[in-house]
């Protein structure tokens, strides 16, 4: 489930599946089976692997650290969208592009923390703890993601 970053994205569900059987080399007939073996090992109510439905068309792994969440959100957006963009990543549900997005930003977020001189955490004003920056200023060139605006 880290591999894909603890999000299947219920309206490309199938070929998200198709690319696990391709990283994995199990089946995709198999793969739902695979992921719900959690739910046999530490049984809980509602199951591990939730969907977020009907306002967000997303199944998501019960704790997953945000961050990993904002790579699994990643992930989708560079297997399902056309250009590559969360814009159009086609998704049904009011809430899904939002989450995909503030799942993503929030990884920036994590990803900016560290300065880069010194890998101490520090915030805006160069204290330890939380930055409510979310801008990609200071971060390391190559990491891939930036921050996408929000709407709502």
């Amino acid at each position: 489930m880290r591999l894909c970053g603890g999000v299947i994205l219920l309206d490309h569900e199938n070929e998200q599946y198709s690319w696990l059987s391709d990283h994995t080399g199990m089946p995709c007939d198999v793969i739902p089976e695979a992921l719900s073996a959690f739910d046999l090992l530490f049984p809980t109510p509602h199951g591990w692997l939730r969907s977020q439905e009907p306002y967000s068309r997303v199944k998501v792994m019960a704790l997953m650290p945000v961050p990993l969440l904002g790579v699994g959100a990643n992930l989708c957006r560079l297997l399902f969208a056309e250009d590559g963009e969360f814009a159009s990543l086609c998704t049904g549900g009011s809430f899904t592009q939002r989450d995909l997005l503030r799942w993503n930003n929030n990884l920036c977020e994590y990803l900016t923390r560290y300065d880069a001189s010194d890998s101490k955490r520090t915030t805006k004003a160069g204290r330890p703890g939380r930055s409510t920056d979310t801008s990609t200023a200071g971060a390391p060139a190559n990491i891939g993601f930036t921050v996408e605006p929000q709407s709502g």
